[in-house]
């Protein structure tokens, strides 16, 4: 994991969502859908669902099955997330417009 992300996630998890934002404009693979969905539920999480769309739409360009639901189930339970991350995160799925089908 890389710096950027690993400050995302610690800006992200500790509500400083703006900062999670600005540290993963730094990024030096920012078009990467793991990426692109750092921006997705950081933007969902301050009510800016229109911000966060065209980054959701990138994603399911590069991974036709992408949606919080693949991302929970792909990567986030795969990566041993938290269990309590896991859960924010797909808050900000829902935030975003997003909301993880599987999880109710």
């Amino acid at each position: 994991m890389s710096p950027h992300s690993t400050l995302f996630y610690d800006h992200y998890l500790s509500g400083r969502y703006q900062d999670a934002i600005e540290i993963m404009r730094q990024h030096i693979h920012p078009a990467l859908c793991e990426n692109q969905m750092k921006f997705i539920v950081a933007y969902g999480q301050l009510g800016q669902p229109e911000q966060a769309r065209p980054y959701y739409e990138r994603c399911q360009k590069d991974i036709p099955d992408f949606s919080s639901d693949w991302m929970r189930n792909n990567v986030f339970q795969v990566w041993n997330f938290r269990e309590q991350d896991i859960r924010k995160l797909m808050d900000g799925f829902a935030k975003a417009g997003y909301p993880c089908k599987s999880c109710q």
